[in-house]
């Protein structure tokens, strides 16, 4: 089963098991082979926020699917999101590659050598919210990771 999402144009092959029923047995009556995003009938509402980065939206469901290679399992059982594994492995692949949720910002525009941008960083994940304070507690939390690496350093 293929779907296509209609705002992006993105085509996902799909595993039967995650229509409705009755959806699935009129697709095979029509022999239609594509689906439209908006023909799901209110699935979104199952994508909600979930691991380290909040993932929301069908859309980023199936891309983390196709980027951890998993068969679409988040479409089919999205509380995976919630497992260690699966949310770091979510968390690392956009963040190094702009890829799922981060919308083609990746930590190397923002660090980089002695470069650091925690505000501009938090583009990565969900926009400018919070960017002030967020860049704050990060600054002080490398401050601590620095002064156990290397004691000998008093400020940052």
């Amino acid at each position: 089963m293929l779907i296509i999402e209609s705002r992006t144009n993105n085509s996902y092959l799909i595993a039967p098991s995650i229509f409705p029923r009755s959806k699935l047995q009129s697709l095979e009556s029509s022999k239609k082979l594509k689906i439209s995003y908006e023909e799901f009938e209110g699935v979104e509402n199952i994508y909600y926020g979930r691991g380290y980065v909040q993932l929301t939206w069908w859309r980023s469901y199936a891309e983390a699917s196709l980027r951890l290679k998993n068969n679409f399992d988040l479409l089919t059982s999205p509380d995976l999101v919630l497992t260690r594994e699966i949310s770091y492995r979510i968390m690392s692949e956009g963040m190094r590659n702009g890829t799922i949720f981060a919308n083609g910002h990746t930590l190397i525009q923002y660090f980089c050598g002695a470069h650091t941008d925690y505000i501009g960083a938090r583009h990565i994940v969900n926009g400018c919210d919070k960017a002030d304070n967020i860049a704050r507690i990060a600054r002080a939390f490398e401050k601590c990771l620095l002064h156990v690496l290397k004691p000998e350093i008093k400020d940052i």
